[in-house]
């Protein structure tokens, strides 16, 4: 096939592969600088924000009991830790990595535990849905609470 006399021979890989460098080229989000994040055994500030993370997820936790979780945490002295926010989760996504990971020297590589709890009901449901952020695709989605489902935990101070 030709058009205005240019062969064609697009693929459905290269068709992809042009459409998600479009989409990265328009996020304007850079990798984050190598001190933005400032490492402890169990912590990692965030200088950018002023947040301060648990290092490593807890896993397979009901969306009630990642909140209480949270609330039980000491980290490194602290016990003021809560379940973020769905913004505060995407501050970590890496969207320069292809598989939209979280910054990966400051925080270990989710490998099955790619789905993270937040604390942000879904409006005109808060009552009955919750957000929550896939890192492995790098993108938000909701779920009924309470709901058998678990996914991984990472709180925030």
């Amino acid at each position: 096939m030709k058009w205005l006399g240019i062969p064609l021979k697009l693929t459905i890989a290269t068709a992809l592969a042009c459409v998600l460098a479009v989409l990265a080229s328009q996020r304007g989000h850079a990798e984050a600088p190598s001190d933005q994040f400032q490492l402890s055994n169990n912590t990692v500030t965030d200088t950018k924000t002023g947040l301060i993370w648990q290092r490593n997820v807890a896993i397979d936790m009901g969306f009630e009991e990642a909140q209480t979780y949270c609330a039980n945490l000491t980290l490194d002295g602290a016990t003021t830790w809560r379940l973020p926010s769905i913004k505060e989760l995407q501050t970590l996504v890496d969207d320069e990595k292809p598989a939209f990971t979280e910054e990966e020297t400051a925080f270990p590589k989710l490998t099955d535990h790619f789905w993270i709890w937040s604390s942000t009901p879904v409006a005109g449901n808060p009552s009955t849905m919750t957000w929550f952020l896939d890192f492995r695709l790098g993108i938000t989605s909701s779920l009924e609470t309470p709901d058998p489902v678990e996914f991984a935990v990472r709180c925030v101070r």
